[in-house]
């Protein structure tokens, strides 16, 4: 494919007339009670173990090549619609449809973190992005993973978190990742778990101050240059081998502000929160949500559940603007819902 993602702004156009179905509120289990509606959740203290990575995992990631086209979830002040709320259905020219005959999707998953620590020590835990463990224990088995299934087919119980490890990685002259570097860091990381297949993703968590950029474009995660900031998160496979995937996203750090057209706005969240909402929390939950969903029911990006006239996957349509407070693993999040073709709009229930 010539392009190195798919952007779903064109989509965005309609949004002036569009809004999208809410759902009801995340159950949870019985006898678990309920944090406040915005309450911060404490991000667990247990360190994961530090891996280093080796020649043999720089060498392996030369040999990696990009299964499909990478898909983003763009940034929030290129969406002029980020402070609409839902009031009626999207329609169904949004709705979603199976890309190739076979329709690659995940009906279980397994996700494991990945946190990349410059120096072992710095972001080592999931502290620096929240608490992200905590929110995808939560979101097994929840209301809100319920959606994915007309897409799936996979129970919402069947999406669990498997663990976590930090993996040390810097670079000497640059704060910029790119493919080369992220595949090293997932070499590491896949060779400690042993996990591959579309049964398993990696979510690469990259420490605040670091860009990422896609290899010879021009587009990037850079909040310190707004010139090429076009994304916030992205998830795509890549081949390792004949026939072996490697379903990973990138999670770089969510709670980066800038300035765009004399304001301070934040690049990747809602601008407008329910008040006490722990920024940092929902910002890393929301966008983890959006690429988890995604790669369920598209893990091999435009060839499962995708729209391809507007060019945008489930979590696209409901970025930002359709936002919701769910109640699920005893806490309250503020996570976008997803697009679900029951509703034929956002939703947060099956």
């Amino acid at each position: 494919m010539k392009q190195p993602f798919v952007r779903f702004g064109g989509v965005l156009l309609l949004a002036t007339g569009l809004a999208a179905c809410s759902g009801t509120s995340q159950t949870i289990p019985a006898g678990s009670a309920l944090a406040p509606a915005q309450s911060s959740v404490r991000p667990q203290t247990l360190r994961p173990q530090v891996l280093s990575v080796t020649a043999a995992d720089r060498a392996t990631a030369r040999t990696w090549r990009v299964a499909a086209a990478p898909h983003i979830t763009g940034t929030a002040f290129h969406n002029k619609f980020a402070h609409l709320r839902a009031h009626a259905p999207v329609g169904y020219p949004l709705d979603m449809t199976c890309q190739t005959k076979k329709c690659p999707v995940m009906s279980s998953s397994t996700a494991y973190n990945v946190y990349v620590t410059p120096d072992g020590k710095k972001c080592a835990t999931e502290k620096c992005w929240g608490n992200p463990e905590e929110f995808l224990k939560a979101l097994s088995g929840s209301t809100l993973a319920g959606v994915a299934q007309q897409y799936t087919k996979g129970a919402a119980s069947a999406y669990t978190y498997g663990g976590s490890v930090a993996v040390k990685y810097s670079l000497a002259y640059t704060n910029t990742f790119y493919n080369n570097d992220l595949f090293t860091i997932l070499v590491a990381a896949v060779k400690h778990f042993k996990a591959t297949g579309l049964n398993a993703e990696y979510h690469l968590f990259l420490p605040p101050g670091i860009d990422t950029c896609f290899d010879q474009y021009g587009e990037c995660y850079s909040p310190d240059n707004l010139n090429s900031f076009y994304f916030c998160a992205y998830h795509t496979a890549v081949l390792a081998g004949k026939g072996t995937f490697i379903v990973y996203s990138v999670e770089p750090y969510q709670n980066a502000t800038v300035t765009y057209g004399g304001q301070k706005l934040y690049g990747c969240q809602d601008q407008v929160v329910p008040p006490g909402t722990n920024r940092l929390q929902s910002g890393t939950a929301s966008t983890l949500s959006h690429e988890s969903f995604e790669a369920w029911s598209d893990p091999l990006p435009n060839t499962g559940w995708f729209n391809a006239p507007y060019g945008v996957e489930i979590g696209d349509i409901c970025a930002y603007a359709y936002m919701a407070t769910e109640k699920m693993g005893g806490h309250s999040w503020y996570v976008q819902q997803e697009y679900s073709n029951t509703y034929h709009g956002c939703a947060d229930t099956p």
